[in-house]
């Protein structure tokens, strides 16, 4: 059946519903130059335009909408990413929540989990501390040992110089494994703050 404007063909589709097949359904559309269409086809060019389906009484049951434009499609799937990334945070949150509440019992229990974490890394400082200090000492000695070919205008062996290299190579990598673990201190220090204000907070507590 050909499309025909609304205003002339709607009367005439309600008049002969009852010979479509049952599941037909008067569907409208507008047209490319802005014309309201009925039929109970759509032509293929219009199948991503809004279409209402329209009942033997001529009302709107039911509006297809129309095709997203690619323009439409992006920001429909950042606003969806946003969505999804809020859901993620909030999940992880509550779960976060849930382990921390069936981990401790109080305040108490945290600060005393946060000392012992504390306290390990503090031990493991001084004894990186000692043992750089003994490392200082071998490079004082080695250079001392250069020192004395160097006043005597001779040629510092490369054995010495080696141990030199490797003496001051070994105190950086302790000065950075120091640094990195009092770091490590102060991310403990405040996760664990976080978690106690969380605590608190979960546990219906005045906040200190």
């Amino acid at each position: 059946m050909n499309t025909v404007s609304v205003k002339s063909s709607l009367i005439f589709f309600i008049s002969i519903g009852y010979l479509a097949p049952i599941q037909a359904a008067i569907k409208c559309w507008t047209n490319d130059t802005g014309i309201r269409e009925c039929s109970f086809t759509v032509p293929l060019k219009y199948a991503g335009r809004e279409i209402q389906i329209m009942n033997s009484q001529g009302q709107v049951i039911r509006t297809i909408p129309a095709d997203k434009t690619p323009e439409e499609k992006k920001k429909a799937a950042e606003l969806a990413k946003i969505e999804a990334e809020k859901k993620r945070i909030k999940d992880e949150r509550r779960r976060q929540d849930i382990i921390l509440l069936n981990t401790f019992t109080s305040v108490d229990d945290i600060v005393l989990s946060r000392d012992a974490k504390i306290s390990a890394i503090e031990s493991i400082i001084k004894i990186s501390e000692s043992n750089q200090t003994r490392q200082q000492k071998i490079l004082d000695k080695y250079t001392q040992r250069a020192g004395n070919f160097e006043r005597k205008s001779r040629k510092v062996p490369d054995s010495i110089l080696k141990e030199i290299e490797n003496s001051k190579n070994k105190i950086k990598a302790m000065d950075d494994f120091i640094e990195n673990r009092k770091q490590e201190k102060l991310v403990i220090f405040q996760k664990y703050q976080h978690d106690i204000n969380r605590f608190k907070e979960l546990k219906s507590l005045r906040p200190r």
